[in-house]
């Protein structure tokens, strides 16, 4: 109701301004209207001889910008209540369920992990890439701080959660070494120590010479 009465003010407005506004470059004459020079008033009247809903037009554009802004305030309600939906403890629990299958199924393929863990590292870098590259040097400096103070959390949470150990294998080695040197490891446990050392060796032995051809970073 508000809106109507509005654009009812507002056509009357552009009605009196259409009366008062006449040329100012000469006196009119009757030819002026086939030079297409009449004055506001005639104007008016020869609109609505020619399409008399015209004043509708100007009132329902009013009533569209009414209605525009209506359906904004509408889709960020509608946002607002679907970002409710996604955080109910069954919605939790439903993504769980599936984070859960999705990692039993790719633990139970080491060939498939191995895949996923190469495109998920790729697809981070890419990602920090493109992050770098559109903000500013302060907000890289801000970026940076909060990246290091998230993996500082990320590795002191493992570590607290792991025996003080980074990762389980890690927490499983030292439990090894232990029943190694009290003479309790089985067959098992001594395949996993040794696999560990010899693929650390690989490792030395690949940096060495990455460092001797000049490829190695660091």
């Amino acid at each position: 109701m508000i809106s109507v009465l509005q654009g009812y003010i507002i056509g009357i407005t552009a009605i009196v301004s259409l009366i008062f506004c006449t040329r100012t470059d000469g006196a009119h004459s009757p030819d002026d209207k086939s030079q297409g020079s009449w004055s506001g008033l005639s104007d008016i009247l020869e609109i609505n001889q020619f399409d008399p809903t015209w004043q509708g037009e100007v009132q329902s554009g009013y009533r569209g910008d009414a209605n525009t802004s209506q359906n904004n305030e509408g889709g960020q309600e509608k946002a607002k209540r679907k970002k409710i939906r996604l955080s109910t403890p069954e919605k939790q629990q439903s993504r769980k369920l599936r984070r859960q299958r999705f990692n039993d199924a790719l633990n139970s393929d080491p060939v498939r992990k191995d895949i996923y863990k190469k495109k998920k590292a790729e697809w981070n870098r890419a990602y920090k890439a493109r992050r770098r590259a559109r903000i500013t040097g302060s907000e890289k400096k801000a970026f940076k701080l909060l990246e290091s103070q998230a993996n500082r959390r990320y590795y002191m949470k493992r570590k607290e959660k792991y025996g003080g150990y980074s990762c389980p294998m890690m927490q499983r080695l030292n439990e090894i070494k232990k029943l190694h040197e009290e003479g309790k490891a089985n067959e098992e446990d001594l395949k996993i120590l040794h696999d560990y050392r010899e693929g650390q060796k690989l490792a030395r032995r690949k940096q060495r010479a990455a460092q001797k051809s000049g490829t190695h970073k660091g």
